[in-house]
């Protein structure tokens, strides 16, 4: 550039201009430019830049270049504006120096040109060593990516298997569904819950294989299931195998929701039980009695609505508190400690308990505690059911008052009087003279009574009652006065008195009938004849005082005058009748003497014969006919009765045996039980070999036990009774309504029948007395799931209204008198029928009175 410029310039000097001068200052700069740029490092020159590509050590040849630039410009300019001054050697001579300079630049850009050259080589080199690399990985990785992949199909496969595996074994069902409903794949074991076989299955739509709410509900859960994108459970019932069954199904959708999954599981079983559970829960929630939760320790856990009703607390209150700590509270000491023994021993506990509720009444509950164990044996939670017998205690002080006071007088009746007589002689045994029975027979009542009507007889009954209370005011209370049936009234003295006392106390009572009776318009004077027996002489019991005082009044009536006697001369010959008595029955039980007669029950809703109780009879031997009313009691009192009862009870077993072979079918059996058989030990066996040895089934065999006997026998007479149900061997009540036995007590024991004492139903349905007492027992006896039996009915009044009232049976002449065997076979038993009504009035009036 600097050789151009000097050209520009010469060409200026031979001919001046303007543009000439231009040209030489454009490439002068231009050159000097070109100089500093490559000495300050950011020039170039002939396409190369000074750095970074000129080594450092050219640094000084670039600023000696420079500096002969810098020189020759300026050697130019001072030229051009003094020509005259410089002479044109000066000018060569710098511009040779530029040249020299400028040569040395050039052999240094020479040499950078090679050894870029040779760089680009090198990199060339490592290109190609970069690219064979580059191959190596790439392939190294294609290996890696195939492994991987081949290691992922492996992985996959072995997922697939155990997919599969896990999908047989299901123990419902599984199915693959496309989005439209249509069967994918089958798994799964249940293959008694297809409809079709599996292989008629895969490829049809849903709603071709299942009935249409199943289908529909299928196929909306499926719909819901692709819509929300998460697990869906529905469930219908299907018919199979004969039966219809509850199903659940799972549905969820995969991936693109294309296809999905769908588990299908039996739940009948888990319906039955969540709806038993239910059934359970709601029974327990809407029971009558109160029942409890609690755990092993007694504490409660859940309480149901009719306890807290009893309790007066709320749920919340009761829930882990105890009984004792509710005021659940027993007579016996230390009862809680031995209930818990009770409980670890036998697993369950009942009994009567009072309760104090929350506002502080005082109620009687009776209370059945049951342990429920757990899979290994353990208790696990007790369950308490609680029964307020506020009424039930109300209704047996109602049915107590009614069998101990006479309903008529007021005046206690002969089993309370009896009651209070035998009390008096336990007291005060040995001792002579301690109790006396006055026994009074009003003379010419039954006359009275038919002339002037029933109902002016009982106001007749009335004044006497109140008549009598009045003269003896020191007697009246406690069974001292009382009303025995009828015509007969009692009076009993519990002091210590001699025969002369009896005399003028006796002497006073017939006064006391002196005055005339008023009865309406009419005025009746009565008569009474006075009977007297002293305990310890004419007796040590009442049956034996009243039939001592009974002794007497035949005395008196004999001599056909008024006024009474003592029953001492007539105790002799008592005596004799009774020794000559045991001798007959004595030699009737080694003879055979006895029979048995069967009187049939009949069911009133049905007419038809369900049994008969085998009742013993004395057989004639040519002396005196003798009834068991005689009889059992001496048998009782010496013993013979366990000998009687063993002959009975295998008698009739025989029997029924023979009953059964012929092909007739007499239903149960019942024989009675005496409060001595209770007693004696051996009973059960002895009653399982006789049912043994004749091969009758244990639940054809009824047994009677009077209530006085179960009185008698306390606590014991429930294990007893245990004993006989768990064997099988049915048990009611005889003689029901004379015991005063208590009925919460019955609710305890095994029994499953009542039968309805003779007493209450002899006036029906006449007598509203009567029919309010069996009104009340009939109810009781049915709320504690009794059945219910009444004893000597004798027309048809009585039958209706017994059925009326829901009475499940009767026994009596209606239906037929005891027969023996054969007359009983042939009457009920050649042929199974019902006994209409008219067959009941032909026995009722064939049949002899009891």
């Amino acid at each position: 550039m600097m050789a151009v410029a000097a050209m520009h310039l010469e060409r200026y000097r031979s001919a001046p201009s303007d543009h000439s001068i231009a040209l030489f200052e454009a490439s002068l700069q231009r050159a000097l430019n070109a100089s500093r740029g490559l000495r300050d490092g950011y020039g170039a020159i002939g396409g190369f830049e000074a750095t970074p590509w000129l080594a450092p050590s050219a640094n000084g040849d670039l600023a000696a270049y420079n500096d002969e630039m810098e020189l020759a410009a300026a050697t130019l300019r001072r030229w051009l504006s003094a020509p005259d001054a410089l002479s044109h050697v000066w000018v060569r001579r710098a511009v040779q120096e530029v040249d020299r300079s400028a040569s040395t630049v050039e052999l240094l850009l020479f040499e950078e040109l090679g050894r870029r050259i040779r760089n680009q080589r090198l990199l060339a080199a490592a290109m190609v060593l970069v690219a064979g690399g580059l191959s190596i990985a790439i392939h190294s990785l294609l290996v890696a990516v195939r492994a991987r992949r081949e290691a992922g199909v492996a992985a996959l496969q072995e997922s697939e298997a155990r997919l599969a595996a896990f999908a047989k074994s299901l123990p419902g069902l599984g199915f693959m569904c496309s989005r439209d409903g249509r069967y994918l794949a089958i798994y799964g074991q249940a293959e008694a819950n297809l409809l079709i076989p599996r292989s008629e299955i895969v490829g049809r739509r849903i709603d071709e294989i299942l009935p249409g709410p199943a289908a529909a509900r299928i196929l909306d859960a499926i719909d819901e299931a692709v819509e929300l994108n998460e697990p869906v459970v529905t469930s219908y019932r299907l018919a199979v195998g004969g039966g219809e069954r509850t199903f659940e199904a799972r549905i969820v959708a995969l991936g693109d929701a294309e296809r999905l999954v769908c588990l299908i599981f039996d739940v009948t079983a888990e319906v039955a039980a969540q709806q038993r559970s239910s059934l359970l829960a709601a029974a327990m929630e809407n029971s009558s009695e109160g029942i409890l939760v609690t755990d092993p320790e007694g504490r409660i856990l859940i309480a149901n609505r009719a306890f807290t009703d009893m309790t007066g607390y709320e749920e919340r209150e009761l829930v882990g508190r105890t009984a004792e700590e509710l005021g659940f509270a027993h007579e016996g000491e230390a009862f809680y400690p031995m209930l818990s023994s009770r409980l670890d021993a036998e697993g369950g506990w009942r009994g009567e308990m009072r309760h104090t509720s929350k506002p502080g009444v005082t109620l009687p509950v009776f209370m059945s505690i049951n342990r429920v164990p757990d899979a290994a044996g353990r208790t696990a939670h007790f369950v308490v059911a609680v029964s307020d017998l506020s009424r039930v205690k109300e209704a047996e002080e109602s049915i107590d008052h009614m069998l101990r006071i006479d309903r008529l007088t007021g005046l206690p009746n002969a089993t309370s009087v009896s009651r209070a007589i035998d009390a008096a002689l336990e007291k005060d045994r040995g001792r002579t003279h301690a109790v006396a029975v006055l026994l009074l027979d009003i003379d010419r009542f039954q006359r009275i009574n038919d002339a002037l009507g029933r109902k002016q007889g009982d106001e007749l009954l009335r004044q006497v009652a109140a008549r009598l209370q009045f003269a003896l005011p020191q007697h009246a209370g406690h069974g001292r006065i009382g009303h025995l049936s009828g015509d007969e009234f009692v009076v009993v003295e519990m002091e210590p008195v001699d025969e002369m006392q009896l005399a003028r106390l006796a002497t006073d009572i017939g006064d006391a009938f002196r005055a005339p009776f008023q009865l309406g318009d009419d005025q009746v004077s009565l008569q009474v004849k006075i009977g007297i027996a002293i305990g310890s002489l004419d007796g040590n019991s009442a049956v034996e005082l009243l039939r001592g005082a009974d002794i007497g009044i035949r005395e008196v009536k004999r001599s056909g005058l008024p006024g009474f006697a003592f029953s001492s001369q007539e105790l002799y010959s008592l005596a004799a009748r009774r020794v000559s008595l045991e001798r007959r029955l004595a030699r009737a039980l080694e003879t055979e003497g006895f029979t048995l007669h069967y009187q049939p029950l009949v069911e009133l809703s049905s007419g038809q014969v369900i049994g008969a109780e085998a009742l013993v009879r004395l057989a004639p031997d040519g002396r005196e006919p003798i009834g068991p009313a005689e009889f059992i009691p001496v048998m009782e009192e010496n013993g013979m009765i366990l000998d009687l009862g063993r002959l009975v009870q295998a008698k009739a077993c025989r029997q029924l045996r023979a009953w059964l072979d012929a092909g007739l079918d007499p239903g149960f059996v019942a024989v009675n039980l005496s409060p001595a058989e209770l007693r004696q030990e051996g009973i059960v066996e002895q009653l399982l070999t006789c049912l043994e040895e004749s091969g009758i089934l244990p639940d054809r065999l009824e047994l009677e036990v009077t209530e006085s006997g179960l009185m008698e026998q306390g606590a014991a007479a429930k294990d007893l009774l245990d004993r006989l149900r768990d064997h099988g061997m049915r048990i009611a009540i005889d003689d029901f309504g004379t015991g005063y036995s208590s009925l919460a007590r019955l609710k305890s024991l095994p029994i499953t029948k009542l039968k309805i004492d003779r007493s209450f139903v002899r006036d029906l349905p006449e007598d509203q007395a009567d029919r309010q007492l069996t009104t009340t027992i009939v109810g009781l006896a049915h709320s504690l799931g009794l059945r219910v039996v009444a004893e000597g009915v004798e027309n048809e009044a009585q039958r209706a209204f017994l059925e009326q009232l829901g009475c499940d049976a009767i026994q009596g002449y209606l239906v037929s008198p005891p027969l023996a065997a054969a007359e009983y076979e042939a009457k009920f038993l050649s042929a199974a029928r019902a006994v209409p009504t008219s067959s009941r009035l032909d026995a009722a009036q064939a049949g002899a009175p009891h």
